[in-house]
């Protein structure tokens, strides 16, 4: 199971990566060439976006779910690896890998008029607010992998018992 982890998480990233510089293109890149944002585009771009990570959360945990035991622990990671990709992309880390590409941060009062909590909620959603909740997020997934770690320990030592 190490080894299937190890190599789901390089891919991940690979896939993480991927999509960032895409997204990369698109809102940097393209603006050069003259592209002007436009929320008509950019709502059904960030839509489909969305579709395509919650896709691939679907094929992760349903291919690691054909080769898994029906083990309490086998389905909590076949949820574990849906839930991390689908919240790369909710949680926000998509965004931070796009400025990491970038090279910086916008500045911390910096409204982040593409946010759904900006166009959707009518909030006043920055940089701070961002940061908070991919932290927020961050930590929540740094949990469930935490239990994940906690609830394999307890099959092995379990095993290891009979």
């Amino acid at each position: 199971m190490g080894r299937f982890l190890k190599l789901w998480f390089l891919t991940f990233l690979l896939f993480l990566f991927s999509l960032t510089y895409v997204d990369y293109i698109v809102h940097y890149t393209l603006y050069s060439y003259g592209l002007q944002f436009s929320m008509e585009w950019a709502k059904p771009y960030w839509f489909a976006l969305n579709i395509v990570f919650l896709s691939a959360a679907l094929n992760s945990a349903y291919s690691f779910r054909l080769r898994a035991t029906s083990k309490r622990k086998d389905k909590y990671l076949s949820f574990l690896i849906f839930f991390t990709i689908l919240m790369s992309s909710l949680g926000g880390f998509l965004d931070f890998f796009w400025w990491v590409i970038h090279g910086s941060l916008p500045a911390i009062d910096f409204v982040w008029h593409w946010s759904p909590f900006y166009w959707l909620f009518n909030l006043e959603w920055t940089t701070k607010h961002q940061l908070i909740y991919t932290l927020v997020w961050f930590l929540v997934l740094t949990m469930l992998w935490i239990i994940y770690g906690l609830l394999s320990k307890k099959s092995k030592r379990h095993a290891h018992a009979r």
